[in-house]
């Protein structure tokens, strides 16, 4: 298990900051990507975040970036990615299961991005497994919150989805993302089935003083 910190931001100044400062703790990295048409927040665009990683390339080369378009228009995001990835090296790319991406069509125009869902609290596994079939799924991220903006509260029953998932033969890298926090922590963490990775925003974005106390309490949980 794996914590990542998410960056939802939208304005440049404080991605800037928040970019900065997690490639001292973390080695990959979530970048929220909203287009206030398939959620309503609207967050720093794709090519602000290339030109700020320009500027700084030379800081941020042993980072991965994870991309959660909460996009319509996944095609042109992901165009834009591509020039991401002259400065960052390019994770999972997670793009919402309601637009019904062609993940096999996407892997063999992009092979060097690792394609993945991502799956909104109301999306129940049989409607996973209906429309792909689990082997050629590379990542799954199952939302914890309805999308959108950080600080979202916990849905608890969504943990049921990785025991689900594992039960019936998933074996690739599902992320979880939404209200991780030190109070839901402990519940996620007595489940029998967790997830390769915690996307964690708020719980880091917003803990000012209290950095260096919730960074020392995350590892300590890394297993």
């Amino acid at each position: 298990m794996q914590f990542i910190p998410t960056i939802l931001t939208t304005n440049k100044e404080d991605f800037e900051k928040q970019i900065l400062l997690f490639p001292k703790h973390f080695s990959r990295i979530q970048l929220d990507v909203a287009d206030g048409i398939l959620v309503s927040n609207v967050t720093t665009q794709i090519p602000e975040m290339v030109k700020i990683l320009a500027t700084h390339y030379s800081l941020l080369t042993t980072c991965v970036f994870d991309f959660h378009l909460m996009v319509k228009d996944f095609n042109r995001a992901i165009a834009d990615i591509i020039k991401f990835s002259q400065y960052g090296q390019v994770g999972a790319v997670l793009i919402n299961i309601s637009l019904s991406p062609n993940l096999d069509k996407l892997t063999q125009q992009y092979p060097a991005f690792s394609f993945g869902l991502d799956v909104n609290p109301d999306v129940t596994i049989r409607q996973i497994f209906k429309k792909y079939d689990i082997n050629l799924i590379n990542n799954i991220q199952l939302m914890s919150v309805y999308p959108g903006f950080q600080g979202a509260p916990f849905i608890p029953n969504v943990l049921n989805k990785v025991e689900q998932l594992r039960k019936c033969g998933y074996k690739d890298k599902i992320f979880m993302d939404g209200g991780i926090n030190d109070k839901t922590l402990p519940v996620i963490l007595s489940k029998k089935f967790v997830p390769d990775f915690l996307c964690i925003g708020s719980y880091l974005t917003r803990s000012g003083a209290q950095l260096a106390s919730r960074l020392k309490y995350l590892r300590s949980l890394e297993k």
